[in-house]
This record gives C-alpha cells, sequence and structure tokens, in this order.
C-alpha cells in the first residue's frame, strides 16, 4: 500500500477493472488472488474503512428486491465482495441502487445508517457519509466516466437543473429480512443530456483533488473527496456544468419518442 499513500486511518472507496492488473500481476507474481487484493487493503486500513461498490443499474420500478441476494453489476472485484458478504465477513448497505460492502471498524454503523435512508444521493447516504468524513476515492484502471458515481451526489445537493428526482417503488426485502412495499429515489439524468465526466480530469488534477498512478503498470485515480466536490460545484455555478454534462437534442427526441410509445 506505499505506492498509494494510504493511511491506517483512511476510508477508501475502491471502484475498480482488475482485468489488466490481473493480466500484469500473473506475469509479475505468478498468480492474481481477489480475495487476498481486498484483504491487503482491509488489512491496511486496520483503523478506517475499506468500501466496495454493490451497484445495480438494471433495476425497474415494481420489482421484487432482496438485499441479502441482490447481485452487484460492478465487475469482478464487487462479485469477490459479494461472496465475502455471504460469508459474513463484511457488511452490505441498504440501498437497492448503490449499494456497498463494507469492511472495517466502522462496517456496521454506516450499515445500520441506511436502514432508514431511501435518497440514494440523499443526506444519509453513504456518499454523504464519504464526502463527510474526507474519503478517498480510489478508480483503478478506469475512465472517469465509469467510476465517478460521487459526482452524481454532488449534482443533487446542488440541485442541478439536468437531472430530477425519480421514484422507485419495490417490493423490498432488507438485510434483517423484513419485507415491505418500500419507495426509493434516484436522481436520474432529463432527456437528452450525456454524462462527460471525463472532462473533469484536469480541473480535478489542477485543484490538487487527483493524483495519477500506477501499480503494475496500470493506471489509478486517487482522489479526495472533499477538494472534488468544491471542483464540482465550482463547474455547476461558473461553468454551467460543461465538465459534467452536455446537450445532445437527437438524443432528446429518440428518449423522449420512446418514452411516449411505451
Amino acid at each position: 500500500m506505499k505506492h498509494l499513500d494510504l493511511k491506517p486511518t483512511d476510508h477508501v472507496y475502491l471502484v475498480s477493472d482488475v482485468s489488466r492488473l490481473m493480466l500484469a500481476t500473473i506475469r509479475k507474481e505468478g498468480e492474481f488472488k481477489p480475495q487476498a487484493f481486498i484483504s491487503s487493503f482491509k488489512d491496511h486500513l486496520s483503523a478506517g474503512n475499506l468500501l466496495i461498490p454493490g451497484f445495480v443499474n438494471t433495476l425497474k420500478p415494481g420489482t421484487k428486491v432482496d438485499m441479502r441476494t441482490l447481485k452487484p453489476e460492478t465487475g469482478g472485484l464487487s462479485k469477490q465482495a459479494f461472496t465475502l458478504f455471504k460469508k459474513n465477513e463484511c457488511t452490505r448497505t441498504n440501498d437497492p441502487f448503490h449499494s456497498f460492502f463494507i469492511f472495517g471498524e466502522e462496517s456496521n454503523r454506516i450499515t445500520e445508517a441506511t436502514y432508514s435512508n431511501t435518497d440514494t444521493f440523499g443526506p444519509h447516504s453513504v456518499f454523504d457519509y464519504l464526502y463527510k468524513i474526507g474519503g478517498t476515492l480510489l478508480i483503478i484502471d478506469l475512465e472517469l466516466y465509469y467510476g465517478f458515481t460521487f459526482a452524481h451526489y454532488v449534482e443533487q445537493q446542488l440541485n442541478v437543473g439536468y437531472r430530477e428526482t425519480k421514484l422507485y417503488p419495490f417490493e423490498f426485502t432488507d438485510l434483517k429480512g423484513l419485507t415491505e412495499k418500500k419507495e426509493f429515489k434516484i436522481y436520474a439524468k432529463k432527456n437528452g443530456y450525456i454524462p462527460v465526466l471525463n472532462s473533469l480530469e484536469k480541473p480535478l488534477q489542477d485543484a490538487g483533488a487527483l493524483v495519477k498512478m500506477e501499480l503494475n503498470g496500470v493506471p489509478i485515480f486517487k482522489i479526495d473527496l472533499k477538494k472534488a466536490y468544491r471542483v464540482i460545484e465550482n463547474d455547476i455555478k461558473n461553468n454551467k456544468a460543461r465538465n459534467l454534462i452536455n446537450f445532445n437534442f437527437t438524443l432528446y427526441l429518440k428518449q423522449t419518442v420512446k418514452q411516449f410509445t411505451r
């Protein structure tokens, strides 16, 4: 962990595509074990927390959701974390869209706090916790576009005009096995808008919020979330969010027509 400059007290949100890292590590060291990779972070963060996303992007209103069995759609490391969750080796937060698998001292407290939360980017979400505690986002071998979901939390706090709250009712079973009809909020893009989060890379670097590094030749972004919040806030307020979103009229027409012909 020395090359990542992480302290044992850090709170690390880890997003990754480990396929190239796995191949590079196998060539260099002979093998790559996802569980050992997770353990190396968990062991180093002895007084902090490791958070691995277990996000799901394909849920439809009205479906049955069981947080005990809901499979993540965010890559191999998330699948490994899900396996460890089923073995009771970590906790999982109670959010159908943006749950996190949490390893560390505060894992139970963080998870318990999400039982009453129904707003995925709201003031009691894990994104809010990470911002307030000064968390670190590590993005391994992915562009910002795929790994910087935190930006949507900032957009909601600033009530941007290109997103709107959508309600998703579910027959929802929580992590304690309680089933009830429950409605969750997600701050979704309006028709015609396309995220362009890769454009934030330079402003983040210039502000000292993003540091680029490598692990076995694989690129890594290390992002200070408190500093990143200020960069995103500035772009929304003073740059019309040009580094976050674009509007495409052709896409707007397609999405609107599709919406009314379902």
